[in-house]
């Protein structure tokens, strides 16, 4: 993976499935992979998060099939996040990695 761009956007205490906002934005085998990313409903007593609400954009140069995207907020200020990513394309292969990040 080359050129690759990971952002999440989290919000506790809102509506289901509106908690999560992101994108992925990765080169692989000479193709584009430009994913949205949104979903589920976390709390200060659970900071985990399991979403299946991935999507390619229209600038994407892959299609594709299903993913999903997990993860877990830690540390007592719940200043860090680490988590998995999956993504499968109709055609280009798949993509299964990791992240970590902090505030």
């Amino acid at each position: 993976i080359t050129n690759g761009k990971f952002s999440l956007n989290i919000e506790f205490g809102v509506k289901a499935n509106e908690a999560i906002k992101g994108n992925v934005n990765f080169d692989s085998n000479n193709k584009n992979w430009d994913i949205d990313i949104k979903g589920t409903k976390l709390n200060e007593l659970n900071p985990t998060f399991t979403t299946n609400q991935v999507s390619a954009t229209k600038v994407s140069q892959v299609e594709l099939n299903k993913g999903n995207i997990n993860g877990e907020i830690y540390k007592n200020d719940l200043s860090s996040i680490g988590g998995k990513i999956y993504l499968e394309s109709k055609s280009n292969g798949t993509i299964l990695g990791v992240y970590q990040g902090k505030k």
